[in-house]
């Protein structure tokens, strides 16, 4: 599996505009309501914490009383996320062997990434092991199944394989959660639009 080498981007992956497309996450403040007593959020392989940017300024301390971690497996993907000055503490490990206690955690966001996970089901159990009884693991990525009137694979056919590689099936990935002890609610959305020469140019770059 084309493993990317995140220390080769960092410094130029907030020049990307869709990074920082980032709704305010409405779980968080549901799960608070019910659960706000050492409320813990892991952003789980958090790149340059712009999804924790975004939530710690939706959640202020003054309201919550929310402890943020991020954790990434790249030093230098830490580096740029502590350049931010973010209210939170970050970490750099590994999703095999999370550096947090056992139950510990009340809410896991992990966007974009598990597809990069060389040994998934080890991370599932991991993530397990973390989460606080009641609490909540939210995954979210592309799904290749959906995409095969992408533009990326039209103008780079190539990375069809490479994503069959690297993507587990929905199927595949609700039996992953489900043999290691989760409640599976899957959600797909797939949304058909027309893109710009140029936008794509940019996004390509």
């Amino acid at each position: 599996m084309k493993i990317t080498d995140y220390s080769k981007v960092a410094e130029n992956y907030d020049k990307n505009k869709l990074r920082h497309y980032i709704p305010k996450d409405e779980t968080i403040g549901n799960l608070y309501k019910i659960s706000n007593i050492d409320f813990t959020v892991l952003d789980l392989s958090c790149g340059t914490g712009n999804y924790l940017k975004r939530q710690i300024t939706e959640y202020p301390f003054s309201e919550y009383k929310i402890k943020w971690i991020g954790m990434d497996k790249s030093k230098d993907m830490i580096k740029m996320a502590e350049n931010k000055g973010l209210d939170a503490d970050l970490i750099i490990g590994d999703v095999v062997d999370i550096p947090l206690k056992d139950n510990s955690v009340n809410y896991i966001k992990n966007r974009f990434a598990f597809h990069h996970y060389l040994k998934k089901e080890k991370a599932v159990r991991e993530m397990n092991r973390i989460l606080k009884q009641n609490g909540i693991l939210s995954i979210l990525n592309l799904n290749h199944e959906y995409m095969k009137h992408s533009w990326v694979y039209k103008y780079f056919p190539g990375s069809i394989k490479l994503d069959n590689e690297r993507f587990p099936e929905i199927t595949e990935l609700y039996k992953l959660l489900e043999n290691n002890g989760f409640e599976i609610n899957v959600n797909i959305k797939v949304e058909v639009k027309k893109f710009k020469y140029k936008d794509i140019i940019e996004e390509t770059r």
